[in-house]
């Protein structure tokens, strides 16, 4: 597949009274057309942040670093006027809480409407069909009335029904997801994970889902890559990374999962807390945490490097996770 999207050695800094952060710290990775690849990792740990670079989304007191090609094309060298051609025609998102990312005064099919006419320059009654259309195909029932609902009339469900219609109204070619389905029940999440595998294939999107559950990731992805501390430190296809971890930190999150087959006292816990990104470890970010630290994980650089066809890792004692693993964990959502 030809690549789509890359990025790489981005780099966001914010400054803080405290001093500079950098919330996303070297972070490199490619999308290829028609793929979607998952971002996970704990709350903070730049995925967020990462997205909003793509879209050139971040905030004035901060600056950013690195590359972006969507197409082959820097957007990190565009000016605003270019960027907003881009949003929403080529590249869109789907925002983690729909119920602050909607115009509450604004109805929510003239919200479509507006992406559509602004973006390819249908007419008004051109651009209602479509958004109705819309409606009707990411599962809205009587998609005409509730055309004209406002935001908080519908349900969880239906407004992020509304977000996923807003973001595929343009065709863009690259759909960023921001935890779209973190605030719903278990039905709606599978209801909108299937309309998000349904217009991948149909439209041909690519797709950057950044979520906390794995099992999502395992559902809807080929692609994962695991952040820690503003960094990737694994990133491979699903089967690969789930099954066979290379870093001690993926496979801490595969073990915290909860395994409902099995009877326990306590879940599976990583010791510890994130290091603060004000004042991050100057070597390996995770060894604090780690069970298998050695003394010359205390010390240089620790970049991704590959071990294996199309899975890096960032963990020069990698073989322990082999060791440790011994067919478990399982793939989540198994």
């Amino acid at each position: 597949m030809a690549e789509l999207l890359r990025v790489e050695d981005d780099v966001v800094e914010i400054r803080t009274r405290r001093g500079v952060l950098r919330a996303v710290d070297g972070v490199s990775f490619s999308i290829a057309a028609g793929e979607a690849l998952g971002l996970v990792g704990e709350s903070g740990c730049g995925k967020t942040t990462t997205l909003r670079t793509i879209l050139g989304l971040i905030p004035r007191h901060a600056t950013v670093s690195g590359r972006v090609l969507f197409e082959g094309e820097d957007l990190l060298a565009k000016n605003g006027d270019a960027m907003r051609r881009r949003r929403g025609k080529a590249i869109s998102m789907i925002f983690q809480e729909p119920m602050t990312a909607l115009n509450q005064l604004m109805r929510a099919g003239q919200q479509i409407a507006e992406a559509i006419e602004i973006n390819l320059g249908h007419g008004g009654r051109e651009a209602r069909r479509e958004a109705v259309d819309l409606m009707r195909r990411v599962g809205i029932p009587d998609a005409e009335r509730r055309y004209r609902a406002y935001p908080h009339e519908l349900s969880g469900g239906m407004r992020q029904r509304v977000m996923i219609a807003m973001a595929i109204s343009c065709h863009p070619r690259l759909v960023l997801c921001d935890e779209p389905t973190t605030a719903l029940d278990v039905t709606v999440q599978e209801q909108i994970l299937n309309i998000l595998a349904t217009m991948q294939r149909e439209e041909d999107l690519s797709i950057l889902y950044v979520t906390h559950d794995l099992a999502v990731v395992a559902e809807l992805c080929e692609r994962v890559a695991v952040m820690y501390a503003a960094q990737i430190v694994e990133i491979g296809t699903v089967d690969e990374v789930f099954r066979r971890p290379r870093h001690p930190y993926t496979l801490g999150l595969l073990r915290s999962i909860p395994r409902f087959e099995r009877v326990q006292e306590t879940l599976n816990a990583i010791p510890g807390a994130p290091p603060h990104l004000l004042a991050p470890p100057p070597c390996c970010r995770f060894h604090p945490r780690c069970p298998y630290v050695e003394d010359d994980c205390r010390h240089g650089d620790f970049p991704l490097l590959p071990i294996g066809d199309d899975h890096d890792s960032a963990c020069i004692h990698s073989e322990r996770c082999v060791e440790a693993i011994v067919g478990d964990p399982v793939m989540p959502g198994d």
